[in-house]
């Protein structure tokens, strides 16, 4: 009973997104609503006021780090827009790329892995879901795209979700990274299959099939190297750019006729990119550069230490969203026409705040109550001697819930190291499976869902979205019990 009862504020909420084809926005609030009821009324996950009070406060804090990257997104998105930056920069991509199938991977697998592992929070996918619409793909298949841009979360926002994970495993930093390159194999696979079905580029005999394994392939091997032998840290970074180049270099010879892609003129294409490059400045210099972070992460710092909390505002992806937005109404002459697009922007972000917040608070409530440790014991006891076929599914289940690696370790390693531990299991791969189940659920968690539809322009359409993407999270969770399965069964 008590199973149910933890598990009820979670399946409520998936379940009117999925089934009964509500919002983001009132599947969080009812989920939120029925823990408070729950941690109120029923025992043993009774909370004190305070201390519901304090895993509410906790989730606004948490929220407000999301909505400011929220902000910044969206209002660079409209600036884009509305300056015609972004048809200039998707014609230059089918320019230098001038095939289909081509551009989809290097902006999956390259613009939106280089934005997510530098800035982390899901802003690869407001960084390419317009670049999706403006090449041509409707808001549905470009917001769909851009969540498969999720696929290198382990490395996201400069790794930090699995550097938490090494601390709190005791597993080093650069085995967990090398560890989620096969681990996570299955899902680079399935979402290059995904990529070019939903850009109606997928042909699984002949060409198309050689070009997605050269790509992963390709991908995995980057991601690999770049976390041996130079930092965890920067393997995204470096694989998302590598990438671009390489698809730039070999994509540039496909069969299309030059006279299909038509020019760019240089000053328009570098009218047009110079917000984005301000944005790709900011956050190398102060990702790459230590004296730089160390200036900007304690310049005017915010910090409540009883709830686990620090914002530094100029390091945040977030500040360098709205300059680079700033510098966007500047450079093409906006400013004269904020209001015909600002306040439907500032409606954007300010729904899908609530949407994010109302799960990141409800997260925060099951966590304090005991109830995301409770359902993960559950599993593992019902488990037994198959506890390896469940450990990545409760990694999977912690980043569908939190939309984040970091917070699906935070709730759930040293679960998963004791577990371990008990069971005479090795707990690198342990850590590992966890580390990279939780970081390819977040594609799939409403949070991850709410910006996917609210940069494409279709808010309300997350039941959709999740429909089809929790069935990628769930296979690609598959993926992974069977690559631990193998790796223990050959140990």
């Amino acid at each position: 009973m008590d199973f149910f009862v933890a598990a009820a504020p979670l399946l409520l909420a998936v379940l009117l997104i999925i089934v009964a084809g509500q919002s983001a926005l009132r599947a969080g609030a009812v989920g939120l609503l029925s823990a408070c009821a729950i941690v109120t009324f029923f025992d043993p996950f009774v909370l004190g006021l305070g201390d519901i009070v304090h895993s509410l406060i906790g989730g606004v804090l948490t929220t407000s780090t999301v909505s400011y990257v929220l902000l910044g997104g969206v209002i660079f998105y409209h600036v884009l827009r509305e300056g015609g930056a972004l048809e200039v920069l998707s014609t230059f991509v089918l320019r230098i790329i001038p095939d289909r199938g081509h551009a989809v991977l290097a902006l999956v697998f390259g613009v939106s892995v280089f934005f997510e592992s530098a800035t982390g929070f899901g802003v690869g996918i407001i960084v390419v879901a317009p670049l999706f619409m403006a090449l041509g793909f409707e808001p549905m298949r470009a917001a769909l795209l851009a969540l498969l841009g999720q696929c290198a979360v382990p490395w996201g926002a400069l790794a930090i979700g699995t550097l938490l994970g090494s601390d709190l495993s005791g597993v080093s930093a650069e085995r967990l990274g090398a560890l989620a390159v096969p681990l996570g194999a299955p899902y680079v696979l399935a979402t290059g299959v995904a990529a070019l079905y939903i850009a109606k580029e997928w042909h699984p005999i002949g060409p198309r099939l050689l070009l997605l394994l050269v790509y992963c392939a390709t991908f995995l091997a980057l991601l690999w190297t770049f976390n041996e032998f130079v930092a965890v840290e920067l393997a995204g970074c470096l694989t998302g750019i590598a990438v671009v180049v390489l698809a730039g270099m070999f994509g540039s010879r496909s069969n299309v006729a030059d006279g299909d892609c038509p020019r760019v003129a240089t000053q328009s294409l570098l009218r047009s990119f110079a917000p984005v490059a301000l944005l790709l400045f900011g956050l190398l210099i102060t990702r790459l550069v230590p004296g730089v972070r160390r200036v900007v992460e304690g310049f005017a710092a915010i910090s409540f230490e009883s709830f686990g909390f620090t914002l530094a505002p100029l390091y945040h992806s977030g500040f360098w969203l709205l300059l680079a937005a700033l510098a966007g109404i500047t450079t093409f002459s906006l400013s004269g026409r904020l209001s015909s697009f600002m306040g439907g922007a500032l409606k954007q972000w300010f729904f899908a705040t609530l949407a994010v917040g109302g799960f990141l608070c409800l997260g925060s409530v099951m966590a304090k109550a005991g109830m995301t440790t409770y359902l993960a014991g559950a599993l593992a006891h019902a488990a037994g001697g198959a506890f390896p076929l469940v450990s990545p599914m409760i990694g999977a289940f912690g980043g569908f819930l939190t939309a984040s690696n970091a917070a699906s370790n935070a709730l759930f390693m040293n679960f998963q190291m004791d577990a371990a531990s008990r069971l005479g299991l090795p707990q690198d791969w342990i850590a590992g499976a966890h580390n990279a189940a939780g970081s390819n659920a977040t594609l799939a968690s409403p949070g991850r869902v709410v910006f996917a539809a609210t940069v494409a322009g279709h808010s309300g359409a997350e039941a959709m979205l999740l429909r089809r993407v929790l069935i990628l999270a769930i296979l690609s969770t598959l993926g992974t019990v069977g690559v631990l399965w193998l790796a223990l069964r050959g140990g």
